[in-house]
């Protein structure tokens, strides 16, 4: 966890300066690479900039049923995986020993990577992931 969290603060600390917060200070484009991509926000109608707070969008976004989906989503999320964090100490302290409690961590992961197989191909079923 002490490795994972200093790769977090560093990748954090290179984003806070090298990544720019707009198309039009973005140190490594081109003049022409600027204003094409700040024509490309303008086509969006989405706006290069803007820092003020709109009650009304807040208003807005707080009776929308998706923001409330995603905020479940995310606290579901957290919930399985502050219960994977605590897991091997839970099954260790049932008498397996840590290599068996190692293997049995292994089960998700194979799962997981067998879900996102299968939930693509279910998606695009034109991909060809398990026909080779």
């Amino acid at each position: 966890m002490i490795i994972t969290g200093l790769i977090t603060v560093v990748t954090a600390v290179l984003y806070w300066f090298l990544f720019p917060d707009s198309p039009t200070n973005a140190w490594f484009l081109t003049p022409e690479e600027r204003a094409k991509a700040v024509l490309r926000i303008k086509e969006n109608q989405t706006g290069v900039e803007n820092k003020t707070f709109k009650k009304e969008q807040m208003m807005e976004a707080l009776r929308d049923p998706k923001t409330w989906l995603f905020a479940l989503w995310a606290f579901l999320a957290d919930i399985l995986n502050s219960l994977s964090n605590q897991r091997t100490i839970i099954v260790t302290s049932f008498g397996w020993t840590p290599l068996q409690t190692t293997l049995f961590g292994c089960i998700d992961g194979t799962v997981e990577i067998l879900s996102i197989i299968v939930g693509v191909q279910v998606c695009a079923p034109t991909l060809p992931v398990l026909s080779r």
